[in-house]
This record gives structure tokens, sequence and C-alpha cells, in this order.
């Protein structure tokens, strides 16, 4: 049996979860989350595609080109994506041109031609850049 001491030291209480989601989230109300810890005997290369799955899915990734390149933005360089493929490309270059994305002087909402959109091949299980 484990005393309940083990926890009191260097784990997050649900009340700081629940505030740091709020805080995450920009929030006014407190959301209902759940947070547990993977039991040791569990074999985590099985574990984490269960627990990705909950993250994003399919649909959500092809209904809205521009959701899913903004998402990729925000999410590149973080651990909780992997960008290969043409993604990985496609974001060096956004790396590069990073400084020139924003420019206030000129908003506009024409489009300037150089639009990039992706499909999801299922049965290879990769996005394939269309036109």
């Amino acid at each position: 049996m484990i005393p309940p001491s083990y926890f009191s030291h260097g784990y997050l209480s649900h009340a700081k979860w629940v505030a740091l989601w709020q805080q995450c989230l920009r929030i006014d109300y407190q959301p209902v989350i759940y947070v547990s810890a993977i039991a040791k005997y569990h074999d985590p290369k099985a574990l984490i595609p269960e627990i990705l799955k909950y993250q994003l899915k399919e649909s959500d990734l092809v209904s809205d080109r521009e959701w899913f390149l903004e998402l990729t933005r925000q999410l590149h360089k973080t651990r909780a994506i992997a960008v290969g493929g043409v993604l990985r490309q496609y974001m060096r270059e956004l790396e590069e041109k990073n400084q020139d994305l924003i420019d206030e002087s000129e908003e506009t909402d024409e489009v300037d031609g150089a639009s990039v959109s992706f499909r999801w091949e299922r049965k290879v299980q990769k996005y394939k850049i269309e036109g």
C-alpha cells in the first residue's frame, strides 16, 4: 500500500490542473478534466496511439485546410506532433519566412495564389499534397 504522502511532492493537484487548463484556454469557467498516471506495467508503445486518438480525429484534420495548417504551425517544434514528408519541407519554408508572414501595413483578404492543400490518403496513412 502506498502512503498518501507519496503523492504530496512533485505532483500537481486536480485543482492546479484545472487552473492551468483554464489559464491556457483563456476561459472564464473551470473546465472538467481527468488526469491519471499511466500504470508502469502498461506498454507505452501501445498506450500512446490510444491516448492520441482523443486529441484529434481525421475528420478534424481534413475538414478545414486553414485550421489544419494553423494547428500544424502552432504544434510545430512541440513534442505533441511529428512533422514529416511534404509537411516537414513546408514547415522549414515557414521558418525561413517567419518574419515576412505578418505584415500589418497591408491587411487584405485577397489570396496571393500561394496556397497549399493536403489530402489524407487512408490506404498509405499519409498526407499527400494536392494540386
